[in-house]
């Protein structure tokens, strides 16, 4: 029977839950509900859970210039998108189908003037809206 190791950052946030805690506030946003550090262990053991390290890089990629796929470089775009310098910006609209945004108030990954620029390049949005209070994490 083989044991289960242990992630990494699981082990090292139940050591240091506040370094781990701090990391996450800067991220994500407010990752501490009411100042109860027992759950930062427990969010660290499933990171990035469900995503990758490249993933991660293309999110914060697209938040400080405009929303494209990914980019592999001018002779990778080139053979990817049939352009030689940046990727093409997605074009949203070709989105069809009703769209409804809900966001956090404090989510630093998915930020307010982020989304409400989705909500005007978006053609079908029937709802928008913010949730107080809400981050990434939730």
């Amino acid at each position: 029977r083989r044991r289960r190791k242990m992630p990494a950052m699981m082990g090292l946030c139940w050591s240091l839950p506040r370094v781990c805690a701090t990391f996450a506030d800067f991220v994500m946003g407010s990752a501490v509900d009411g100042g109860n550090l027992k759950t930062i262990p427990v969010l660290f053991a499933y990171c990035p859970g469900g995503s990758s390290t490249r993933n991660a890089e293309h999110l914060f990629a697209i938040r400080s210039t405009s929303f494209r796929p990914w980019d592999y470089g001018p002779k990778g775009n080139l053979a990817h998108y049939n352009t030689s310098i940046v990727p093409p910006e997605y074009n949203l609209t070709n989105v069809r189908v009703p769209v409804a945004l809900y966001y956090g108030e404090t989510d630093r990954l998915a930020s307010t003037k982020g989304m409400k620029a989705q909500v005007k390049a978006l053609p079908n949005v029937f709802k928008a809206s913010i949730v107080p209070g809400f981050n990434h994490i939730d």
